[in-house]
C-alpha cells in the first residue's frame, strides 16, 4: 500500500524536445556518417517511443573557493589609474552559496541496456506533471524505483558536483569586477567605483581550480524522466539511436548504428584505389619522386646552377607524370563528396519527410 501511494505522488518531467526534435538531431549527427548501403532504408521513424525512465530529483547548495591564473599579460585601467597584471600570477575567490538543481537516472537491475550509457548524467527538467501525465503523452514506463534508487547519486554524485563547481569556478575567475577585487591591483573604492562597467566584461584566466562543498537541501525525490527511443533492424541485427529529452537534450543523443564493411571503406583511401587502378603509372611516379635526391649529388660534383636547373626540370617532369594521378584521385574524392550528400539526404528524407 505504502509503495502504491510513492508511485502515485511520484512527479514525472515533461519532455523538453519533440519526436520531431529528436529525429532533427539524428539527421544533424549522423548525416556525415558513411551509413552502410541499405541501412537508412530500415530506420522507421514511425517506431519512435517516449520512455519514462525512473529517477530522482537532486537539489543541493554547492559553496566554498576557488584559485586562477592570470592568462597573459593584462593592462588595466579604471578612471585614470592603471595597473600591470602579469601572465601566471596566481589570485583567488570564494564561490557563494548556490543552489543546483539536476535528476538523475537509477542504475539497477532494471535499467534498460540503452539506458545504462546516461546513468552518470544529470538531466535538467524545469516542468512537471503526476503521474498520470505519462499515459496522456503516450509514453512508456520502463526500469524500477524500488531498487537501490539512489545508487547513481551515490557513485556519481560527487563526479557531477565537481563539474558544476568548476563550470561556477571558471565563470566567476572570469568575471572582471571579481577577479579585479580577488588580485588586489587597484583600491577597492575604484573598482567598486566602476562596477557598472566591469559587471559584463571578461577576465583571461586559466588553470582554475575549485575547491567546494555540498549538502542536500531536500531528500531525493521519485522522478520520470522523459526519452526518445528509436530502434530499428539491419543485417539481421538489433540497433537503437536514444536521447534524452531534457532541455540540454542536443548533448544527450547516444545509440549504436551500423559500422560500415571494409569494403565500403575502402573509397575513404582514394590513392590505394588509384594504385589498384593504375599499378604502372604509379610505379613512376614512386620512381621519379626520389630523383630529386639527384640534385644534391650534382650540387656536390658539379656547381649550385646545375643542380638548380636539375630539380626545375625534375619538378616540372614529377608534376606532369603525376597529373593523371591527381585527376583520378580528385574524382574519386568528388564521388565520395557526391555519395555522402546523397546519404544525407536519404537520411533526412528518411527520417524528416
Amino acid at each position: 500500500m505504502e509503495e502504491t501511494d510513492k508511485q502515485q505522488q511520484m512527479q514525472v518531467a515533461v519532455p523538453y524536445a519533440t519526436k520531431q526534435m529528436f529525429l532533427s538531431s539524428i539527421v544533424d549527427m549522423l548525416s556525415n556518417y558513411n551509413w552502410p548501403n541499405g541501412a537508412i532504408k530500415c530506420i522507421n521513424p514511425n517506431n519512435t517511443k517516449l520512455i519514462f525512465l525512473y529517477g530522482n530529483r537532486i537539489k543541493v547548495n554547492v559553496e566554498g573557493d576557488y584559485t586562477a591564473k592570470v592568462d597573459g599579460e593584462y593592462l588595466i585601467a579604471i578612471n585614470d589609474q592603471k595597473a600591470t597584471i602579469p601572465n601566471g600570477m596566481m589570485y583567488n575567490g570564494t564561490i557563494p552559496k548556490t543552489p543546483y538543481e539536476f535528476i538523475l537516472i537509477n542504475e539497477n537491475n532494471s535499467t534498460p541496456e540503452w539506458a545504462k550509457k546516461y546513468c552518470q548524467l544529470c538531466f535538467e527538467c524545469k516542468s512537471f506533471q503526476p503521474i498520470s501525465y505519462v499515459e496522456q503523452a503516450g509514453g512508456i514506463k520502463v526500469g524500477d524505483n524500488s531498487d537501490k534508487s539512489l545508487q547513481s547519486w551515490v557513485k556519481y554524485g560527487d563526479l557531477i558536483i565537481r563539474d558544476f563547481s568548476y563550470q561556477l569556478a571558471n565563470q566567476l575567475s572570469k568575471h572582471s569586477l571579481t577577479a579585479y577585487l580577488a588580485l588586489n591591483v587597484l583600491p577597492k573604492d575604484v573598482i567598486m567605483n566602476a562596477s557598472s562597467l566591469l559587471n559584463d566584461n571578461n577576465f583571461p584566466s586559466r588553470d582554475v581550480v575549485a575547491h567546494t562543498q555540498y549538502y542536500e537541501t531536500e531528500a531525493p525525490s521519485p522522478v520520470l524522466v522523459p526519452f526518445y527511443l528509436l530502434e530499428f533492424s539491419f543485417e539481421g541485427k538489433e540497433y537503437h539511436i536514444s536521447m534524452a529529452a531534457d532541455k540540454n537534450y542536443a548533448q544527450h543523443i547516444k545509440g549504436q548504428i551500423p559500422p560500415v564493411k571494409i569494403k565500403e571503406t575502402e573509397i575513404i583511401k582514394p590513392l590505394q584505389i588509384v594504385e589498384k587502378e593504375m599499378p604502372e603509372k604509379y610505379k613512376q611516379v614512386k620512381m621519379v619522386k626520389w630523383c630529386w635526391v639527384l640534385a644534391i649529388v650534382l650540387f656536390l660534383i658539379a656547381n649550385f646552377k646545375i643542380a638548380f636547373i636539375y630539380l626545375i626540370a625534375w619538378y616540372i617532369c614529377y608534376q606532369i607524370i603525376k597529373k593523371p594521378i591527381n585527376k583520378r584521385v580528385n574524382e574519386i574524392v568528388q564521388q565520395i563528396m557526391d555519395k555522402n550528400k546523397e546519404k544525407a539526404e536519404m537520411l533526412k528524407k528518411q527520417l524528416l519527410g
